[in-house]
């Protein structure tokens, strides 16, 4: 700040733009977290307690469940290198 022909004149340096953060890492999910994230596209929780419920009752609905849920670890292990 200082004085110019009886008037107060402000004088304003530049400020430099903020550099964007560096984007913070999603953690790699857990090999059972994936195998879950594929089971709920097509069980809710809900329909597996159902089936697990009713596996002596409803056999052939268990076998199809139980062989769904051994191709998604199967996927999720060939993902990941685990094979």
């Amino acid at each position: 700040m200082y004085y110019r022909n009886g008037a107060i004149e402000y004088e304003y340096e530049d400020v430099p733009p903020t550099p964007e953060p560096d984007p913070i890492p999603e953690p790699e999910s857990s090999y059972e977290d994936q195998v879950v994230a594929l089971i709920r596209e097509r069980y809710s929780a809900d329909d597996e307690l159902a089936i697990l419920r009713q596996r002596d009752t409803k056999p052939e609905e268990f076998e199809q469940y139980f062989h769904y849920c051994e191709a998604c670890k199967a996927k999720v292990k060939q993902k990941l290198g685990m094979v």
